[in-house]
């Protein structure tokens, strides 16, 4: 009984199969209401003047604005922007907004 040899295993051959190509999908379309930007009324290049008294110019607002800080950088008190612009209100300054700075 010693010299039995038991058979080799069999391997069993695993069939591939063959991956479908995947069809690509349209790109998906935003829901919701797109939001628009406020439009430019006072770009660099129009030649429409603010309505401005005289003695002052436009200034438009960029990021990070303050009236303390646009009056530091314009060598001006806030007194004198707040007198300029009666209807802005200096703690809801938004970019791109027109103030009349003094020149």
């Amino acid at each position: 009984m010693g010299d039995y040899r038991r058979p080799p295993k069999r391997r069993r051959r695993r069939r591939r199969r063959r991956r479908r190509k995947r069809r690509r999908r349209p790109p998906r379309r935003r829901r919701g209401r797109r939001r628009r930007r406020p439009p430019r009324y006072y770009s660099r290049s129009c030649s429409v003047d603010p309505p401005c008294p005289a003695g002052s110019r436009a200034y438009r607002v960029q990021s990070g604005d303050t009236f303390y800080s646009i009056a530091r950088r314009l060598n001006t008190t806030v007194d004198r922007l707040r007198t300029l612009n009666p209807g802005v209100d200096p703690t809801n300054l938004g970019i791109g907004d027109i103030i009349c700075v003094p020149e």
